[in-house]
């Protein structure tokens, strides 16, 4: 549901892909670790 309104979910989507056997718990673990750091929410969120 989250892909259909453009939403990401990364960990859920680790969770299920290590509860699905497609990557191991520390390859989810390494995916999560490397991804890119940005804001949580826009800027204009608390003006």
């Amino acid at each position: 549901m989250a892909g259909r309104h453009g939403i990401e979910l990364p960990i859920s989507a680790g969770v299920r892909a290590v509860l699905h056997g497609e990557i191991t718990p520390v390859d989810g673990l390494r995916q999560l670790l490397g991804r890119e750091q940005k804001p949580e929410y826009p800027d204009t969120l608390f003006l």
